[in-house]
């Protein structure tokens, strides 16, 4: 068997070159990473405007989640006093009205925030004082 010398040039040289680095590189790829698992989603904040109201008046409960699938979250309410009302939303937040109760005292609005895959976030609370 006869073996036979072939010049290739410069030109010839560094496209043997860049076919070399990219056969290397295709058979040192890396195998594809597991997907972060789920978490649950977070209550960024909670608010009320205002924090101080009369007897059988109201306040607006403002709640601000954190989580990746923000448009699919689903928020649970409850208080230890008065009602909510109505839930409309604004963006990402969701906003309800709290009605204050006759009585004078101290009262918690609380909620909690499911996301797709049914993680629930901790409870997050506002105290709201009714004088």
């Amino acid at each position: 068997m006869r073996s036979r010398r072939v010049k290739l040039g410069v030109a010839g040289a560094f496209a043997l070159f860049v076919l070399s680095a990219a056969a290397i590189s295709c058979n040192n790829a890396t195998a594809p990473t597991k997907p972060a698992p789920h978490v649950p989603p977070l209550i960024k904040y909670m608010l009320t405007v205002p924090s101080t109201v009369h007897p059988d008046s109201s306040a607006t409960v403002t709640v601000r989640p954190i989580g990746s699938d923000l448009p699919e979250m689903t928020y649970a309410y409850s208080t230890s006093g008065g009602t909510i009302t109505g839930t409309t939303y604004a963006g990402y937040d969701s906003i309800v009205t709290w009605v204050a109760p006759s009585a004078p005292g101290n009262y918690t609005v609380t909620c909690q925030v499911t996301d797709i895959y049914n993680l629930v976030s901790p409870d997050t609370s506002v105290t709201i004082k009714v004088q």
